[in-house]
């Protein structure tokens, strides 16, 4: 009788967003002669270098990263009698989490008074530093802005009464 191969199974490539936990899923891994249990050594091939916790069960996991990139994994299952599998790979893609824009609170002012607008608690979740700013008027009696580039541009309201809306566009350094 022929002791035969496991099949390591990595599970489905992902993509998670940066500082996200992670786990990886051996699950499907399987032994044609049903030799288990089957003991799981998981170890990253490429990549920025993360902790693995638990690399030897079936579903390690590590926290993401906080910049964009490409993680691989690969595993080898090994049945009761120690025959091993051949590896196979899964890939971890690390994407750039979008910056929360926070426009600042609606405003009430008097004609001719001069109105600054506040993007300052706009921020990144993932830390990508510095971020640039981008006011535009979208609505109502044209005005120019000041430091449109900026997280506190400054306008002059206008001289008759008037709503006027913004819109902040805010982006980070990736």
């Amino acid at each position: 009788v022929n002791n035969q191969a496991p099949t390591a199974d990595a599970g489905e490539d992902q993509s998670v967003d940066t500082f996200e936990p992670v786990t990886l899923d051996g699950s499907t891994s399987s032994d044609p002669d049903e030799d288990t249990p089957l003991s799981y050594q998981w170890t990253q091939t490429d990549g920025t270098v993360v902790t693995l916790m638990d690399d030897d069960t079936v579903n390690p996991t590590f926290n993401a990263p906080g910049d964009p990139d490409t993680l691989t994994f690969s595993l080898v299952v090994t049945d009761s009698f120690g025959f091993g599998s051949e590896e196979d790979t899964v890939i971890i893609i690390i994407n750039n989490q979008e910056p929360v824009t926070n426009a600042g609170p609606d405003q009430a002012v008097d004609i001719l008074d001069l109105v600054t607008l506040d993007g300052s608690t706009s921020y990144d979740p993932d830390g990508d530093m510095p971020l640039s700013y981008q006011w535009t008027q979208t609505e109502g009696t044209s005005v120019s802005i000041t430091d449109a580039d900026t997280a506190n541009p400054s306008f002059t309201a206008p001289s008759n009464p008037d709503t006027l809306k913004f819109s902040l566009v805010v982006i980070d350094s990736l």
